[in-house]
């Protein structure tokens, strides 16, 4: 006879897989139809709220019609949120001499972030705010009049900013708010589930992060991808994949992979099934780090772990706790560095993290 905490149990096992849930929710069917129907309505309810952030949110970038649900005061309020994300895309433009364009998605996830937050904007000039994602640097170049005379002027060349912390700094110098760990969060869920179709996974308006980064359960994608510190991973990224400055040697260079920030003995999981092919404790940048090879010339990385659990020829299956949390080798603080190369070629890990 099936109770309740074997239910619930059944349920944490199968919920994060597609087959799985469908397998339960079968078996339930088969035994206990009228429970089913009353465990239907109640999922409908948990995921009203998450439905309507997704809604507001891609409303706010995309437009279209917003569900008669909402209250009057936030539709108004998102069509003012609106008005201001086009004005951030104008004001882009304006710009001259621009190298490297910024992206415009992470300047809009930021400003979404700060509105519904309740921080005050109108006064904010939407230039100003595209500026802090923007390095300025001045440059004499060598022009012709009409009348093929050379003659040097002054510019003001852009480029974007690759460095967070600058970014950040920018916006809070202009803005007078500091970010918490509750925006940053929320700012890079959003940029995930506009720039990736990644569903949401913060809730805009929840009161902190201790909620949701202490369970440490795997947390599985419908691919199979486990990400390595829990469902709340988009919360932790302090470095994301792509060109930046260098916190250490102040240099621009690629960024492999993203960082994870967690305090030091955190659980490292294995993101999928594999065998170990590199567990190094002493590598000058990576420090202790694992390299896990998934076929198909897949393979993942762990960096600047504190505690290395498996060895070299050592098979894995996705979800094994492989390593620990740390700050070894090049590094500023308790993190995890996670790359994901496919035929050896570094990938960005939004694109395959569930």
């Amino acid at each position: 006879m099936l109770n309740a905490t074997m239910i619930r149990r059944l349920l944490i096992a199968a919920g994060s897989r597609r087959s799985g849930r469908k397998k339960l929710l079968w078996a339930i069917a088969l035994i206990f139809s009228p429970l089913l129907i009353a465990l239907i309505l109640l999922l409908a309810l948990l995921s009203g709220t998450g439905n309507h952030n997704t809604a507001m949110v891609d409303y706010a970038f995309y437009g279209g019609r917003l569900s008669s649900a909402l209250p009057p005061d936030m539709r108004s309020q998102l069509s003012v949120l609106r008005v201001d994300l086009a004005s951030l895309e104008a004001a882009l433009k304006t710009f001259e001499n621009v190298e490297r364009a910024p992206d415009l998605v992470q300047i809009k996830a930021y400003y979404y972030t700060f509105f519904m937050q309740g921080v005050p904007l109108t006064a904010v000039d939407k230039r100003a705010f595209v500026a802090c994602f923007l390095d300025a640097d001045e440059k004499v170049v060598t022009k012709k009049d009409d009348a093929g005379n050379e003659y040097t002027e002054s510019i003001t060349v852009y480029a974007a900013l690759d460095d967070a912390f600058t970014i950040e700094s920018n916006l809070v110098a202009l803005i007078g708010f500091a970010l918490t760990p509750d925006m940053r969060a929320q700012s890079a869920d959003i940029y995930a589930h506009i720039k990736y179709g990644k569903d949401l996974v913060y809730t805009l308006h929840a009161g902190g992060l201790d909620d949701v980064i202490l369970s440490d359960a795997p947390f599985v994608g419908e691919d199979d991808f486990v990400s390595p510190l829990g469902a709340a991973w988009r919360q932790l990224v302090t470095s994301e994949f792509g060109k930046r400055v260098h916190p250490i040697s102040g240099k621009v260079r690629l960024h492999g992979g993203i960082d994870l920030a967690s305090p030091a003995g955190t659980p490292i999981r294995a993101a999928l099934d594999g065998s170990v092919v590199i567990s190094n404790t002493h590598h000058d940048s990576y420090g202790k780090y694992i390299m896990l090879d998934h076929g198909g010339k897949v393979a993942t990385l762990y960096a600047h772990c504190s505690k290395l659990l498996v060895a070299v020829g050592d098979s894995v299956q996705a979800g094994d706790i492989i390593a620990e949390v740390g700050t070894t080798g090049s590094s500023t603080g308790n993190h995890l560095h996670f790359e994901i190369r496919v035929n050896g070629v570094a990938q960005n890990p939004r694109r395959y993290l569930p």
